[in-house]
């Protein structure tokens, strides 16, 4: 039996006992009052429920209390299995920068060097910088740090070319730190 069901046995268990509190009151008129305004006019008839309805008030305070506190509980654990398992989706995607590069000597252009980023999506992130190619300074370094403009170029999981930027080329040139990040921001979504 639920809550609410006991709430309606209640109320007709109050409604049983005012019935016999009016019957005891009108006993010896032997007659019983043939409405309820005709209650109210021969006596105080917020006597009758008034008890009662303090008493039931304590009882659907608690019913209310009681589904309430059940809610809240079952949306802890929702919320708290939601947040879970979003931490858990966050840690698998975190969300790589310029820093998570891997760097090495350029493959072609002496002095230059080439940093790659495979990104959570598959997409991969090329950094060159060096003699030829569109970074400053355009000539030879031996890590990241001796330069502050890079090109960059974007590639697919099968290899082929991105098109990026404004003009839609195979290669960005003159970008900085900055600039990757907000590539590797918008590519790894």
């Amino acid at each position: 039996m639920n809550k609410l069901q006991k709430l309606e046995i209640e109320i007709d268990t109050y409604i049983e006992r005012i019935k016999e509190e009016i019957k005891d009151d009108f006993a010896d008129d032997n007659v019983l009052p043939k409405d309820w305004e005709d209650v109210h006019n021969k006596c105080d008839a917020n006597m009758y429920y008034a008890d009662y309805i303090t008493d039931f008030g304590f009882m659907i305070a608690d019913v209310i209390t009681d589904t309430l506190d059940q809610w809240l509980k079952d949306e802890f654990i929702l919320n708290k299995t939601k947040n879970s398992i979003h931490l858990h989706n966050l840690e698998k995607t975190t969300m790589k920068t310029f820093e998570d590069i891997e760097w090495g000597k350029h493959r072609a252009a002496v002095g230059g060097v080439q940093g790659l980023l495979m990104l959570n999506n598959g997409i991969q992130l090329s950094v060159v910088a060096g003699p030829g190619l569109y970074s400053l300074p355009r000539e030879a370094g031996e890590s990241p740090n001796d330069f502050s403009k890079f090109e960059v170029a974007l590639f697919d999981t099968e290899g082929e070319f991105i098109l990026i930027g404004d003009l839609q080329e195979q290669v960005l040139g003159w970008q900085d730190k900055e600039d990757i990040n907000n590539l590797i921001i918008k590519y790894q979504k």
